[in-house]
């Protein structure tokens, strides 16, 4: 059954440069957690929330590499041409299905500033395209003007809070409402 949508949300995140970085040979280091235990000890650790929260709480070598490994790969011109080139057949695609395209780029949130220098402002000119139906939900302003602490689930989990979820939410209603009118 063919399938011809009318409207293509396209959410993007700062690691999702990842699979063009790694299909030009540029690898993250991969996280082993658990390999430091024996195996009763993993056993214990998993099992237990409490055992595992201060398993994780542990500085982790690895974890702190990454920030560094998405700031490399976003100023890499090989990565990031074929990012770009990736990206734009994905546009060019939903263009000739003649979708509109909703392009919702979010921002790390612990670091609005490094998400519009690294890839934010790229992408929005990249996607902003009126003529082509193609449209650009800038979010960095409203969640800037959420407090960090309140942008993410916690302190140990830097993922999107019911807030941030909700603004999302607001903002691309709006949006698609503004554009259909």
């Amino acid at each position: 059954m063919e399938f011809t949508p009318e409207i293509v949300v396209f959410q993007y995140y700062g690691n999702d440069i990842e699979g063009d970085a790694t299909a030009i040979g540029y690898h993250r280091q991969p996280i082993i957690g658990y390999s430091d235990l024996s195996t009763f000890s993993t056993y214990l650790v998993r099992a237990s929330y409490l055992l595992n929260y201060f398993y994780w709480r542990k500085a982790r070598p690895y974890l702190s590499h990454y920030h560094e490994y998405l700031v490399n790969a976003y100023s890499t011109d090989e990565i990031m041409q074929q990012h770009l080139s990736s990206l734009k057949e994905l546009k060019d695609l939903v263009n000739e299905a003649g979708a509109q395209m909703y392009f919702l780029g979010i921002p790390f949130l612990q670091d609005v500033d490094l998400s519009e220098q690294l890839y934010l402002n790229k992408l929005n000119s990249l996607f902003e395209d009126s003529e082509r139906n193609s449209y650009v939900i800038d979010l960095s302003a409203a969640i800037r003007s959420i407090p960090t602490k309140d942008r993410v689930v916690n302190s140990n989990d830097p993922h999107a809070s019911i807030m941030v979820h909700q603004l999302i939410a607001q903002e691309l209603n709006k949006s698609i409402k503004h554009c259909q009118d």
